[in-house]
């Protein structure tokens, strides 16, 4: 999304000076959650990473009942920018994101299969166990409650969490 910040010199006959802000500046709200939502910690590379904030957002790929493609966002701080459930995005914070590509309706309870990726560049394969839900896209904000794990050689993620879906992560594709 793109903003124009118009600017107008009062008194002068100037024309309107119209600033671009840079490619990666987030205008819109921000996504919010308090301490608590999650206790997940990462030891990747020195030491253990806490994350203690829990965003829930996802895309509903069709009509209403049809699966969702699900991101877990968490955070040791809060608010996040929504676009921090990419890789590569600039998030102001240290950011980790448990992505389920298909959530299919009518079984989001249990162990799913998840990408587990930070916006720095490392990815593992782990589990994201969903123990309570309600679906953000029949009533909003949703509710999504569980734990996380992945690991590798070199990553060991752990954890729970316990949050409200943030409505500014959430889409439907036109």
């Amino acid at each position: 999304m793109r903003a124009f910040v118009v600017l107008f010199l009062v008194g002068c006959s100037h024309e309107p000076v119209v600033v671009d802000p840079p490619a990666d500046a987030f205008v819109g709200e921000l996504c919010s959650s308090e301490p608590g939502t999650a206790n997940v910690t990462a030891q990747v590379v020195g030491p253990t990473r806490v994350y203690d904030h829990a965003f829930g957002g996802g895309i509903l790929n069709g009509a209403s009942g049809s699966p969702i493609t699900l991101k877990l966002v968490l955070a040791n701080q809060s608010p996040v920018s929504p676009g921090c459930a990419s890789p590569g995005e600039n998030c102001g914070s240290d950011v980790l994101v448990a992505k389920i590509d298909v959530l299919a309706s009518g079984s989001e309870l249990g162990g799913h299969d998840a990408n587990v990726f930070d916006v720095l560049g490392f990815s593992a394969p782990g589990t994201l166990t969903i123990t309570a839900w309600s679906n953000p896209f029949d009533a909003s904000p949703g509710h999504i409650a569980g734990s996380l794990s992945a690991s590798t050689e070199a990553i060991a993620i752990q954890g729970t969490f316990d949050t409200v879906f943030c409505v500014e992560m959430l889409g439907v594709p036109l």
